[in-house]
């Protein structure tokens, strides 16, 4: 038990960063729409989580955020354009990635202590889609940084096309 409510805390706290990161981005990037999706993920995985302690699993509709954020990423290559969230944004997405991860390890973790299968099998989904969550936050680090570590140069001709 004592590991959902540390489960419910953690969704709570990364519900509040996803949205802070959200505000902070342009409207018109499209990434404050990938940000609004992940915190509402985070809310419904507490809402579980709250669900499972109280011996009630409730039923847990699946994740879109995939789907959005890559369509998004094809649509800013395509179009060259890059993500605007403000300066050195890029420290607040790996802090939301290390958060990801925190959170699939407590995750894994509790599974294994975990008695209910219908528990265990929500918890399943949730890590899931905690998994998601990660390769987001590594998609929208590469884009933001890829201005950084491109390098135009005949010398280095090798390199993919940016």
């Amino acid at each position: 038990m004592r590991s959902l409510e540390f489960a419910i805390e953690m969704e709570k706290e990364g519900e509040a960063f996803y949205r802070e990161l959200a505000n902070q981005c342009d409207q018109k990037s499209g990434i404050n729409y990938i940000f609004t999706m992940l915190a509402d993920d985070e809310s419904k995985h507490r809402r579980v989580f709250m669900s499972i302690m109280q011996s009630n699993p409730e039923m847990m509709q699946d994740t879109k955020v995939l789907q959005e954020a890559d369509n998004l990423f094809m649509k800013l290559r395509s179009e060259n354009r890059a993500v605007d969230c403000g300066s050195d944004q890029v420290d607040l997405y790996k802090e939301a990635l290390d958060m990801e991860i925190k959170s699939i390890d407590l995750y894994e973790q509790a599974l294994l202590d975990m008695d209910d299968e219908s528990g265990k099998s929500l918890l399943k989904r949730i890590i899931t889609e905690e998994m998601k969550h990660k390769k987001i936050l590594e998609n929208i680090i590469e884009h933001v940084n890829r201005p950084n570590e491109w390098i135009e140069d005949a010398e280095f001709n090798q390199k993919e096309e940016y």
